[in-house]
């Protein structure tokens, strides 16, 4: 095989390695916002709950907080797969606890 061509190849694979990493990084990013979400949506619930809000209101807002929790779960699984398929180590995201939405 000709230097030149082991050359480019060897760059197009850093080139690629250097994608991924850069795809995982972002995905932990939007994890992490993604679980800021849902623990703000969380603590949205708990408060009208504890404000005693119309009841339609508390189960629109644990509505969307259960809809964030889900979003926010599979965003870190999905940062979880990128970072171990690239070898980069995974984001530092704690699973939002069962418990982690206000039911009353």
């Amino acid at each position: 095989m000709p230097e030149e061509l082991r050359h480019q190849q060897g760059r197009l694979a850093r080139i690629c390695q250097a994608r991924m990493e850069m795809e995982a990084e972002t995905a932990a990013a939007a994890a992490c916002e993604r679980q800021e979400e849902a623990v703000a949506a969380s603590s949205k619930v708990a408060a009208v709950c504890e404000a005693d809000a119309p009841a339609t209101e508390q189960a629109e807002l644990t509505t969307k907080a259960e809809s964030a929790a889900a979003k926010a779960k599979a965003t870190r699984e999905q940062a979880i797969e990128s970072a171990e398929n690239t070898g980069v180590e995974a984001p530092d995201l704690e699973p939002l606890a069962g418990d982690a939405l206000h039911r009353r």
